[in-house]
């Protein structure tokens, strides 16, 4: 038998694990685990809108959702989030059409990721 490897859901470069510990100081683990729920909600919502606007193409609604996105995903670390959908803006300014549906590609699994590993510390917390 050949050695077990584990791939982890996440790169570590895409969660700033300082904000989250820095929040849970700050708030509290109890407040962090019910902000976390709601940024969960709150992302999925919007992520999905943002694919619904870059398949239309809709420029304002693009740059509208994708603020929205990153400022959500600031609040609590999720830089890889941020970095992603800063990017696709960028693209979106650009009308660059493919590389927008690539990043909008891109931000769903690093989203789906980030969120992931959100719960594991929620359901770590004591």
């Amino acid at each position: 038998m050949g050695n077990v490897h584990y791939l982890h859901m996440v790169e570590t470069g895409h969660v700033d694990f300082a904000v989250i510990a820095a929040l849970q100081k700050t708030v509290g683990v109890n407040r962090y685990q019910e902000i976390a729920d709601e940024v969960i909600f709150e992302l999925t919502e919007k992520i999905s809108r943002f694919s619904k606007v870059v398949i239309a193409n809709n420029a304002k609604a693009i740059i509208r959702h994708g603020t929205e996105i990153k400022l959500i995903a600031a609040k609590i670390g999720l830089c890889g989030v941020v970095d992603v959908t800063q990017a696709a803006l960028a693209a979106s300014a650009r009308a660059d059409l493919t590389a927008l549906s690539a990043l909008n590609a891109r931000l769903v699994r690093i989203a789906e990721g980030s969120l992931f590993l959100l719960v594991e510390i929620d359901i770590q917390a004591p």
